[in-house]
C-alpha cells in the first residue's frame, strides 16, 4: 500500500506555492512512512516522518514551518490505486491547515512527556449517580 498526498497552499507566500505544488506525490519516496494496523485490525494508522526527509523534503518543510502562520493549505491523503479494481481513487481524508502558529506547538518532548504522563494515571472511576425515585 502506498500513501498519496495532493498539497494545495491556498494562501501563502510565492516561493512556498511553488516549491509545495500541488501535483500527487507519493509519501513513502521521499519521506519515511509506516503503517500500523489494518484490516483484521478495524484501524489504520499512518506514521509520517517529515524530519526524516531527503534535502528537498527538508527545504520544503522548512520553508512552510517558517512561514506557517501566513499559510492556509490542504492536505489530501489517498491510497494509490494500481489495480483496475483500486480505482478510482478515492480520498481518505482532507485537513485544511490555516494560519498555524508553530511557536505554540509543543516540542516533540513536551509531547513525549504529556503522553508518559497520561499513560501513568490511573483511570478515573465513573462519576456514581444516585438511583433516580419515582413517585408513584
Amino acid at each position: 500500500m502506498l500513501l498519496k498526498v495532493i498539497p494545495n497552499v491556498a494562501k501563502g507566500p510565492w516561493i512556498v506555492k511553488k516549491l509545495v505544488g500541488s501535483q500527487p506525490s507519493l509519501l513513502g519516496q521521499q519521506v519515511p512512512v509506516s503503517y500500523f494496523g489494518g484490516a483484521s485490525s478495524n484501524y489504520l494508522e499512518i506514521s509520517i516522518d517529515v524530519s526524516q526527509g531527503g534535502r528537498l523534503a527538508n527545504s520544503i518543510a522548512t520553508a512552510c514551518l517558517g512561514r506557517s502562520s501566513e499559510m492556509t493549505i490542504t492536505l489530501s491523503f489517498l491510497v494509490e490505486g494500481r489495480q483496475a479494481q483500486e480505482l478510482p481513487e478515492q480520498i481518505l481524508l482532507s485537513i485544511t491547515l490555516h494560519q498555524l502558529d508553530m511557536a505554540k506547538a509543543p516540542k516533540f518532548s513536551k509531547w513525549e512527556k504529556l503522553v508518559r504522563d497520561k499513560e501513568r494515571q490511573p483511570p478515573k472511576p465513573a462519576p456514581t449517580k444516585a438511583p433516580e425515585v419515582l413517585d408513584v
